[in-house]
């Protein structure tokens, strides 16, 4: 079986393993229970309305392989930009 490369991708156990930035980050994003599931909230408030906040993690990925990669997200509001970047360092 494969292995799941992201750090609790679930959040069952709330941010550990993500890095967050901006600086109120710590506020805007929690770890909730959403429909029996453990889910990510973003809550941007007006008091930080220009402020870039993302959350994110490093993962380590072997040439030539093939990964798959899902997400799920609800917005009534914002329009979430959900990216994937590589780097070569």
């Amino acid at each position: 079986s494969a292995a799941d490369l992201v750090r609790n991708g679930s959040f069952a156990a709330g941010l550990s393993g993500w890095d967050l930035y901006g600086s109120a980050a710590r506020a805007l994003f929690t770890a909730v229970s959403v429909d029996g599931e453990t889910a990510l909230r973003y809550a941007k408030t007006s008091a930080h309305p220009a402020d870039n906040y993302h959350i994110d993690q490093t993962l380590t990925t072997r040439p030539d392989t093939m990964y798959r990669v899902s997400v799920r997200y609800r917005s009534a509001v914002l329009s979430p930009v959900v990216a994937i970047a590589t780097t070569n360092w």
